[in-house]
């Protein structure tokens, strides 16, 4: 009796067996809507919070076993020995689109949830186990970008792992690891008395914008006006030369006691429907270039006149500090090159020919952007207006205009009187 009863229950095992594999190969092949209906019909069959229940624990013994599969691939990292590796000081040039991150510079600890530049690279230095950690690397940078603003040639100085049996390719393995906005261009061994910020002989940023003005300013009707690149560059050779440049930075009372720079050359230079401001220094201050930008693109706008700069250079005219004015944007700003007098990049083929693919690939989809946008632009100029819109919209926007056109009336009127009494006078 006991052997039959082992063979019903075997045979009983079986057929639940073969009926849960006929089941679960029905419930793979439906898509799913129909599986939700399903659920939902067991569910309320069984009581749903049965159903949750069970579904739960299954979906917690599935992340168990993933969980557990994974952790066989992950073997401990060892702790990195600088010490045991050959070292050799190195001056690294970077490009950067700084339009993601909160300036170059790291901002606090690593935990800071502050995204720069700077700490992006060393995250990258560390992974390819150039640098054991910033502290102990003889780290200087050149320049000191805000947030927002890009670079083409930014240069800073470390000590990084070597090896003479197979000299290492140091911009290959950081673009390997770092983010598509930020690129190792070239890199040139230095001596260790080296530093990117005090051995730089000068500067040159760009500040680009549009030989057409894009918005109305402050005294509206600038749209779609030329500016005047003439007057912009009367402003601009005024800042040549050693000047004090309080009048034309962000003030930083605390560190900063001496505002006097000294620009070696400034200009203005046409590119088609772009232009930029190209501006050479030993140094700069804080927000120093944009401040010189926006007084630059006041005057081409009109709206100054470029003898304002010989005004806000002569600090004793304003001994109650510098005037408000908008700042520049920090987006069309970018650290062009960083001078040296006895070192130049020097860039390896595989490494030119990647970047430019990589920027070309960048600016076709930019320039596709730009065009769709343009293209959107003038769609609008297509449209029409009420005439009666248009004046209300004029008035309530430009309220002074209207002032001045009552004003011209007035003047118009009273020249045409004082006409008549000539006449009666004659």
């Amino acid at each position: 009796k006991k052997s039959s009863n082992d063979d019903e229950e075997h045979t009983t095992m079986l057929c639940k067996k073969k009926k849960e594999a006929e089941v679960l190969a029905e419930l793979g092949s439906l898509d799913k809507e129909a599986l939700l209906r399903v659920c939902r019909d067991v569910g309320a069959s069984v009581g749903f919070e049965a159903f949750a229940s069970a579904l739960s624990s299954s979906s917690l013994s599935s992340k168990k076993r993933r969980t557990s599969r994974g952790s066989k691939n992950n073997k401990p990292q060892k702790d990195f020995d600088m010490s045991r590796w050959q070292q050799r000081e190195i001056a690294l040039w970077l490009m950067y689109d700084g339009e993601n991150y909160s300036g170059f510079a790291a901002q606090g600890d690593s935990s800071c949830a502050v995204t720069t530049v700077e700490g992006t690279l060393f995250e990258a230095l560390e992974k390819c186990r150039l640098i054991a950690g910033r502290g102990d690397c003889g780290y200087s940078r050149c320049g000191r970008t805000d947030r927002g603003v890009s670079a083409a040639r930014q240069v800073v100085g470390l000590r990084v792992r070597s090896s003479e049996e197979k000299p290492l390719n140091y911009c290959e393995m950081l673009n390997r690891v770092l983010p598509a906005d930020v690129r190792a261009i070239a890199w040139r061994g230095v001596s260790p008395q080296f530093s990117a910020r005090f051995s730089a002989a000068s500067r040159t940023y760009r500040y680009f914008f549009r030989k057409e003005a894009a918005l109305c300013g402050q005294g509206g009707g600038l749209l779609g006006r030329r500016r005047d690149l003439e007057a912009m560059r009367d402003a601009a050779r005024r800042f040549r030369g050693e000047r004090d440049f309080r009048n034309f930075c962000k003030m930083d009372v605390e560190h900063v006691k001496n505002y006097v720079r000294k620009i070696h050359r400034i200009d203005v230079v046409e590119e088609e429907d772009m232009a930029f401001i190209e501006i050479t220094g030993q140094a700069f201050l804080w927000h120093m270039v944009r401040c010189v930008a926006a007084v630059l693109l006041l005057v081409a706008d009109g709206l100054e006149e470029p003898a304002v700069v010989d005004g806000l250079l002569d600090v004793n005219q304003r001994p109650q500090g510098r005037p408000q004015y908008a700042l520049a944007s920090e987006v069309p700003l970018v650290l062009r090159d960083c001078h040296f007098d006895t070192l130049e990049p020097i860039a390896t083929p595989d490494v030119l020919f990647r970047l430019t693919d990589h920027l070309e690939r960048r600016f076709d989809r930019a320039s596709i952007i730009a065009a769709r946008r343009r293209d959107a632009v003038d769609h609008l100029k297509t449209l029409q207006v009420s005439q009666s819109d248009l004046t209300a919209f004029l008035r309530t926007t430009f309220p002074g205009d209207d002032d001045d056109d009552d004003e011209r009336d007035n003047d118009d009127d009273d020249d045409e009187r004082d006409n008549d009494d000539d006449d009666d006078e004659r």
